[in-house]
């Protein structure tokens, strides 16, 4: 899919800033360390945007929206709840200390190293799913008809209970997914779960194939099935699979994995 100035790509992230997301909510990353669940949050959400950056070149190929589940519950120098062009991203990133892995004469190291980041996580308070998901329909309905139609990527880091909620929600990402452009394509909605349960699910193609069924079912239902740009990248990066009817859901998903889809021509 080749992008443009003129044919660019918006892309909403709805981000769980809720109590569930802080001190007292930890998952295991690959290497058995408990990371808390909004550090993973930021790490995806910083990954995602110095790629898209490092990808236009200085361009205006990407419109950024930053949507948190709670009102001024982000450190964020990006102004929230509405779009944001590459310059203003640039613009608006601070240098950051980070901790990382490294491999050193065989033995794995954990090093300090400067990165570019765009907020830190200050999660409090419930969980409003719902209200951000409204804020960004009303983002995706006013984007240009002749750009491409909008990505939105949801991030949460609890489930929702009650048949009532859960309708809403499914409700909502219906509306969502019938958003579309000029040339009748259609926005596609994202979720990255990051779960308490000790398992992951890797774009599965069958509610059937789901290894928990709690809420997970519910987030399969909401997900778009995934365009062909992205299934595209995901075959490279998975040569032996060949995912013909993913949905666009992840669980417990190293979020580097996530990011590497997210290259676009240009």
């Amino acid at each position: 899919m080749k992008v443009s100035e003129t044919k660019r790509i918006p892309i909403i992230v709805t981000l769980d800033t809720s109590c569930y997301m802080g001190k007292d909510s930890q998952i295991k990353d690959l290497n058995g360390n408990f990371i808390q669940k909004d550090k993973i949050a930021r790490d995806f959400v910083d990954s995602l945007f110095r790629k898209l950056s490092a990808n236009a070149r200085g361009k205006n190929f990407f419109d950024i929206a930053i949507i948190p589940y709670l009102k001024n519950s982000l450190d964020i120098t990006l102004e929230n709840n509405v779009f944001n062009n590459i310059g203003k991203l640039n613009s608006s990133s601070k240098k950051v200390k980070k901790q990382v892995e490294k491999i050193v004469n065989g033995r794995m190291q954990y090093q300090k190293i400067e990165q570019v980041s765009w907020f830190e996580p200050a999660t409090s308070g419930a969980d409003y799913i719902i209200s951000a998901l409204n804020k960004a329909r009303d983002l995706a309905t006013k984007v240009n008809q002749d750009y491409f139609p909008p990505i939105i990527i949801n991030i949460i880091g609890t489930g929702i209970k009650g048949r009532k909620e859960e309708y809403k929600l499914i409700r909502i990402s219906e509306d969502l997914k019938e958003i579309s452009n000029k040339a009748g394509e259609k926005l596609t909605f994202f979720n990255i779960y990051l779960s308490d349960k000790n398992s992951s699910e890797f774009f599965p193609e069958d509610v059937e194939d789901l290894k928990e069924k709690d809420f997970e079912e519910v987030l399969f239902e909401m997900s778009s099935e995934m365009p062909e740009y992205l299934l595209e990248n995901l075959r490279i990066q998975n040569k032996n699979l060949n995912f013909p009817d993913a949905r666009c859901l992840a669980v417990n998903v190293e979020p580097k994995k996530i990011v590497e889809l997210f290259d676009f021509e240009v």
